[in-house]
């Protein structure tokens, strides 16, 4: 406003400005005078937007409770929290936590820059009650939230002033868990999480550390959960636990109302130290079939929830002539793959036991497989495919030369392969080394710095289905062992009763290889032919001699199997051998 009022009066002083300098004779004067006026008007003429300021970052802040925070012999229904601005409340039940638990959730309702919490059960008597708000509470403008308010009461005349802390991590990568509920229990008996409530409950934060305030003096059961429905039980067999496996205390604070809340290592520390849990899910002992599904290429897979020691299968279709299709079983028999024949029927229906034991039957449908007419040589029609394992056209010195094929393969003529070295053409003797014959390996003498040709006629392998393939040459050199690195970790420390799997890992947690160290105190373990770059290394305690990691069983009181890692990450360089010393934690 102030600049819309200056502009017309600079003009009016202009004009008058004009007379005076030609009554006066003051020309030159003058003339300056009007020419520093057109400019400051020329300016209020094209004005600049405010700026503004900068922007508001301050939380709202609490400037009454009624009744007030921290009180004793608490006897309302409600509680009124007044801010210093306007306030909006959102989220409530992923952020707000209250402890201990309440059946219905209390209410909570806006008034001008009031906050009512209404609630709705019969509160316990002598009992001290922690509203958790997280980041429930927010102003209006710049959504910035009031950042774990805590609001405590208690029911009796004192105030219960026992704190505990720790920390919840996946078992299996240690690494934080975030929003993860962590229950105490004060009534006796392992089967509580499964149907009773917990006294007390806290939530852990982006690094896995979770916080209980004004605790009674008592001996806790703990226990967390990664919740599915909400309701703090562990009745949900997704739901991913864990427990520790004694009873915890937690410590006195002499004045608890000095405590900066927001502090994540509150003083003073546990004489004890900090409870670490290890979230993990446990293994569903029920076995069926999670995935039945038929793929275009003439296959079927059936995946199962656990592995199958001893499977049988028993067709429940009358179905003649020889059987329709080939099993093929992935390593931990937890996959099933039929390879189907081109008479196969459309619809088949199979028990499926493991020992004698039925679990499941399916249902088995090959509708989408696409049923191809034509011969092989017909244009558009199925094929045979054929990869093999070098890459980038370079064969690892350490690998025979192999080669897979999409379908098992029935016939074959391994005479008519052709391999080139240089000058000299051979005929390799090649050999298929699994029993449904998709893999087909290649050994032959090799020669630094050489180039070879894998040379395939038209049709010298035919499928289950019947298909073949065109003529195929794979050219390929051998890869220098300059290119490699080579790691040897010297493992020290282990516990000559247990087992351990020593996995190199890449940074995505991919495993590149593993060792089995057998009852011994100390190992050497090497890593050759690795490619360059980043390495991380752990160690399963392979408690039961499987030889890999198993879940833990909370009734059972088995921990998940225990893993470390190396505190360093290593880096893999090209034509070198790095050494490095592991020194083992021993079993956890």
């Amino acid at each position: 406003m102030p600049l819309q009022v200056s502009c017309p009066l600079l003009l009016l002083l202009y004009h008058k400005t004009f007379e005076l300098s030609w009554k006066s004779g003051y020309t030159i004067l003058m003339h300056l005078v009007r020419l520093a006026i057109v400019l400051f008007v020329w300016s209020c003429a094209n004005p600049v937007a405010p700026t503004g300021g900068p922007r508001d970052i301050t939380p709202p802040e609490v400037i009454i409770s009624q009744p007030e925070n921290r009180s004793v012999n608490f006897s309302q229904n409600q509680i009124q929290l007044t801010f210093n601005e306007y306030v909006q409340v959102k989220s409530v039940k992923e952020q707000v936590i209250i402890s201990p638990p309440l059946e219905e959730e209390p209410e909570f309702k806006m008034r001008g820059k009031a906050v009512t919490i209404n609630f709705k059960d019969t509160l316990r008597e002598n009992s001290t009650y922690t509203l958790f708000l997280g980041k429930a509470i927010t102003d209006i403008t710049e959504n910035n939230p009031l950042t774990d308010y805590r609001y405590v009461f208690s029911t009796g005349p004192v105030l219960d002033s026992f704190s505990l802390h720790g920390k919840v991590v996946n078992a299996f990568t240690l690494q934080p868990e975030f929003n993860v509920h962590v229950a105490l229990f004060d009534a006796p008996g392992d089967s509580v999480p499964y149907h009773e409530r917990p006294y007390y409950v806290a939530r852990t934060d982006s690094s896995g550390i979770f916080h209980f305030y004004h605790l009674r003096d008592l001996q806790y059961l703990l226990f967390a959960m990664k919740e599915v429905n909400g309701n703090y039980m562990y009745d949900d067999p997704n739901e991913l636990i864990a427990f520790a496996d004694t009873l915890v205390k937690p410590w006195y604070i002499a004045e608890p109302e000095a405590i900066d809340l927001t502090d994540s290592t509150p003083e003073p520390r546990a004489v004890l130290p900090e409870p670490i849990l290890y979230l993990f899910q446990e293994t569903d002992s029920s076995q069926r079939i999670l995935e039945n599904k038929a793929f275009s290429n003439g296959s079927v897979r059936l995946v199962f929830r656990m592995p199958v020691s001893h499977p049988n299968f028993r067709l429940l279709d009358s179905l003649p002539g020889a059987p329709w299709y080939l099993p093929e079983w992935n390593v931990k028999k937890d996959t099933l793959i039929l390879w189907l024949k081109r008479d196969c029927p459309d619809t088949a229906f199979m028990e499926v036991a493991d020992h004698t034991a039925i679990f499941d039957t399916v249902r088995i449908l090959t509708s989408p497989i696409v049923r191809e007419t034509r011969s092989k040589k017909d244009e558009g029609g199925e094929k045979l495919l054929i990869t093999n394992n070098t890459r980038g056209g370079k064969l690892d010195p350490f690998r025979q030369l192999t080669l897979q094929f999409s379908h098992p393969v029935v016939r074959s003529d391994l005479s008519r392969l052709r391999l080139i070295a240089g000058k000299d053409t051979l005929v390799p003797e090649s050999v298929f080394s699994d029993s449904l014959h998709r893999k087909l390996t290649i050994p032959f003498s090799r020669q630094a710095d050489s180039s070879y040709q894998l040379f395939i006629p038209d049709s010298t392998f035919i499928s289950l289905r019947g298909t073949s393939h065109d003529t195929i040459i794979f050219p390929f050199s051998d890869r220098k062992k300059e290119e490699y690195g080579s790691m040897i970790i010297n493992v020290t420390g282990a516990d000559t009763s247990d087992q351990y799997i020593v996995q190199l890992l890449t940074d995505k947690e991919v495993v590149v290889e593993q060792r089995i160290v057998h009852s011994r105190e100390s190992d050497k373990i090497e890593f050759p032919w690795l490619n360059p770059g980043k390495y991380r290394m752990k160690v399963i305690f392979d408690r039961n001699r499987n030889e890999q990691w198993d879940t833990g069983h909370y009734i059972l009181k088995r921990e998940p199997e225990k893993v470390q890692y190396y505190e360093k990450v290593l880096d893999i360089r090209a034509n070198w051998v790095s050494e490095e010393t592991w020194q083992l934690s021993g079993k956890k």
